[in-house]
């Protein structure tokens, strides 16, 4: 009697994978062949593309915020920044916004946080003045992003959703 439910065993798994072969057999057959890629299927696309070598690509992200402890009137902002492109970018600010339960802000806060090296992150810091209106008990969602630059491409400018919620007051 064991050796009948081994083989069962052995005659359903074999089953099964040959199923599952040839049910990935059929769905390979099914994808149709992708175009290659050539000059003249790629040729409107470069044109229209900027000379990426010659800017900054510059994108930046909240990482932590909270109270300085140090002095109950700041704010403290961490914020990560990223530069992808092949040359400096210079004279970046970034903005840094809380908003409230309600989705409005309640601070606003600009960083002059400088020049950044040609494909690198760096971590940012700043403690802007602390709004009267914030409520250290509040629930608050924080955003950071470049504001501008010299030289840069600023990635979140190419995203119509997130220039609607970053600009916006």
């Amino acid at each position: 009697m064991v050796k009948k439910n081994h083989t069962c065993l052995i005659i359903s798994v074999i089953l099964f994978l040959a199923v599952i072969v040839f049910a990935g057999l059929y769905f390979i057959k099914s994808v149709p062949d992708c175009p290659k890629v050539n000059a003249e299927l790629c040729s409107g696309f470069i044109s229209a593309c900027p000379k990426l070598d010659e800017k900054a690509i510059i994108n930046a992200g909240i990482y932590d915020w909270g109270y300085n402890e140090l002095d109950t009137n700041q704010l403290l902002f961490d914020y990560w920044i990223y530069n992808y492109g092949k040359v400096e970018a210079k004279n970046i600010k970034v903005r840094c916004k809380l908003f409230d339960v309600n989705n409005k802000v309640v601070s606003s806060s600009l960083h002059n946080y400088g020049n950044l090296a040609s494909q690198s992150v760096q971590l940012g810091e700043f403690t802007p003045q602390k709004p009267s209106a914030i409520n250290i008990n509040g629930e608050y969602s924080p955003i950071c992003y470049v504001e501008s630059c010299e030289n840069c491409d600023i990635l979140y400018k190419n995203v119509p959703d997130l220039i609607e919620s970053y600009e916006s007051d």
